[in-house]
C-alpha cells in the first residue's frame, strides 16, 4: 500500500469550502473558513485538552506542560479566564485581589502578563487556545463561595458593594439580564456606579485587547450556558448578543450548548454570522450516540467540537480514547478534561492517553478530512457502506466516496472481514491499533459493490477499538 503522507503535501486552501465568512487574522494565524478553522494557511483537526486553571495556577510551569501536550500529538488547549474554583492565594484572577477581596474596578497586571506569556508559548508550539470568558455561577455552592473562593462576581468577595445575587443563591439568571437585546435589567450598581453589563464587556475587551491579536484564540462566551435547565429560551438574546458583541471585534467565537437537547437550541444560531463554533460536552460512551447527537449538525456549515469529554480518572482512558475517535469521525473538534494540570504527564493514565492520541492525530494528518464526511448528500449516515466488521458492537465510517475512508471498529475482536461499498477501481488499505498507531497489516483491493478487506490479527482491545484507512491508488 502506498503511504498516506504524501496527502500532507498536496496544496490545501483552494480545496476550503467558503459557504461562511471567514474570521481571524487572515495572516499565519488562526481564521474560520466554513466547516473548518484553519491556521497557518491550512485546516487543523483540533485535538487537545481541557484544563481551566492550566494558565493561571501560579505553582504550574506551563511551558513544560505545553512541551508534554505537544508531545501527545495535541494542538489546543482550553482555559477559563476565571478559575472562580481556586483559592486566590496559588491561582490568579484578571482583577486585582487585595486585603481578603477583589476589585471589579482594577486589572491584576500579574494574571495578564502570565496568560498572554502562556498564550506565547502555546503558539510558539503550534498549539491554540480557547479561552472562555464566562462559566457557570448558578449553583448555589458556587455563588456563595463554599467550593469558590475566587467568585468576585458576589460582593461578599469584592470591594464594589455588588452584587447582591437572588433568593435561591445564586447570580442566575440576573447575570444575563443586562437590559439589551429584549432582555430585563438587573439594576443593582457597583460602588463605582456600573452594572453588570459594564464589566462583563469590560472583561470581554480586555480579553481581546490583550490575546485576540496573538493569532492562535478563539473565545467561548460562555461555559455550559445557561448554567440553569430550562432557561435558554429566556436569555437565549444575551447569548446571541454577545457572541455579536466578541465577533464584531474581529475575533472566533464558540457558543456552548449544554444542559438540554441541543436539536431545540441549535437552530437559534444556525443562520447567525457571529456564531463560528457550536459546542457541547457530549458524554456519551459509544460511537453511534455521539454520531446521533452531531447528526443534525453536519451540513449547516458551523464548526463543531466538544472541548470537555469525560475524565478518563473517573471513566478509563478507553472510554476517552473511544470517544475522541468518535467525534473525528463526526468531523467534531475534541478536548479531553483533565481534572488538575499534573494529570499531564503523570502515570495516571496520561501516559496510555497521549499514545493513544499521537496515533490519532498521525490518521488525522494523514487523511484529507476537511473533504470527508460522516453523512452523504442527503444527510445519511456513511456507516451503512460497511455491512460487516471485526468489532462485535458496531463501525463509523468518514469518507469521501471513491477517494479515502476511515473507518472505526470497536467491540470484542473477530476474525471477521469488512465488507465496504466501493466503486470500481484499487485500493490501498492499512489497519492501525489505536492504542499506540501500530500497524496491523496492509494490502490492496478492487472496488466492486461489496468489497471484502481481510481482518486484522484479534490483538487489539475492543474497548479501544481498531482503525482501517482506505484510499484510492
Amino acid at each position: 500500500m502506498e503511504s498516506l503522507a504524501p496527502l500532507l503535501a498536496v496544496a490545501l486552501v483552494p480545496l476550503l469550502t467558503t459557504n461562511a465568512g471567514a474570521q481571524g487574522d487572515g495572516g499565519s494565524g488562526l481564521r474560520r473558513e466554513g466547516r473548518w478553522l484553519q491556521h497557518a494557511g491550512r485546516p487543523v483537526y483540533l485535538l487537545g485538552v481541557d484544563q481551566q486553571q492550566l494558565a493561571c495556577q501560579t505553582d504550574v510551569d506551563y511551558a513544560r506542560k505545553l512541551d508534554l501536550i505537544k508531545a501527545a500529538g495535541m494542538d489546543k488547549v482550553r482555559i477559563w479566564g476565571s478559575c472562580y474554583f481556586m483559592d486566590p492565594r496559588n491561582a490568579l484572577q484578571p482583577v486585582a485581589f487585595r486585603d481578603g477581596r477583589f476589585d471589579l474596578d482594577t486589572w491584576d497586571d500579574a494574571y495578564w502578563v502570565r496568560v498572554r506569556d502562556f498564550v506565547a508559548q502555546a503558539k510558539a508550539r503550534d498549539i491554540i487556545v480557547e479561552y472562555t470568558l464566562f462559566a457557570n455561577y448558578a449553583d448555589p455552592d458556587v455563588w456563595s463561595g463554599k467550593y469558590s473562593a475566587s467568585m468576585f462576581w458576589n460582593k461578599g468577595r469584592n470591594w464594589n458593594g455588588a452584587f447582591t445575587g437572588n433568593p435561591d443563591g445564586s447570580l442566575i439568571p440576573e447575570f444575563f439580564c443586562t437590559g439589551v437585546a429584549g432582555l430585563p435589567s438587573y439594576a443593582e450598581r457597583t460602588s463605582s456606579g456600573h452594572d453588570l453589563r459594564y464589566y462583563q464587556l469590560r472583561i470581554a475587551d480586555k480579553a481581546i485587547s490583550e490575546l485576540g491579536g496573538l493569532g492562535n484564540v478563539y473565545f467561548e462566551v460562555f461555559n455550559e450556558w445557561p448554567g440553569k435547565a430550562g432557561l435558554w429560551q429566556q436569555v437565549v438574546s444575551w447569548n446571541q448578543e454577545f457572541a455579536d458583541h466578541v465577533h464584531g471585534a474581529g475575533q472566533i467565537v464558540t457558543v456552548h450548548i449544554a444542559d438540554y437537547p441541543a436539536a431545540e437550541a441549535w437552530p437559534y444560531y444556525w443562520d447567525r454570522p457571529s456564531v463560528d463554533v457550536l459546542g457541547l460536552h457530549s458524554y456519551r460512551r459509544t460511537p453511534r450516540e455521539v454520531f446521533d447527537i452531531w447528526r443534525l449538525a453536519q451540513a449547516k456549515g458551523k464548526v463543531l467540537q466538544c472541548n470537555e469529554s469525560w475524565s478518563y480518572r473517573e471513566v478509563g482512558v478507553a472510554t476517552v480514547v473511544r470517544e475522541a475517535w468518535a467525534h473525528f469521525l463526526c468531523g467534531v473538534y475534541y478536548g479531553c478534561y483533565l481534572d488538575a494540570p499534573e494529570q499531564i504527564g503523570s502515570d495516571d493514565g496520561w501516559q496510555t492517553l497521549a499514545t493513544a492520541t499521537r496515533a490519532l492525530r498521525g490518521v488525522a494528518d494523514a487523511v484529507r478530512f476537511w473533504e470527508m464526511s460522516p453523512v452523504d448528500e442527503h444527510g445519511q449516515d456513511q456507516s451503512a457502506l460497511v455491512t460487516q466488521g471485526p468489532g462485535a458492537k458496531d463501525w463509523r465510517v468518514l469518507c469521501k466516496p471513491g477517494a479515502q475512508y476511515v473507518i472505526y471498529c470497536w467491540g470484542p475482536p473477530s476474525t471477521k472481514e469488512v465488507r465496504l461499498r466501493l466503486p470500481q477501481g484499487k485500493y490501498g488499505y492499512r489497519w492501525l491499533d489505536v492504542r499506540n498507531g501500530n500497524g496491523l497489516g496492509d494490502g490492496t483491493v478492487m472496488g466492486a459493490d461489496v468489497t471484502a478487506i481481510p481482518a486484522p490479527p484479534a490483538t487489539w482491545d475492543g474497548d479501544f477499538g481498531v482503525a482501517l484507512l482506505v484510499d484510492r491508488q
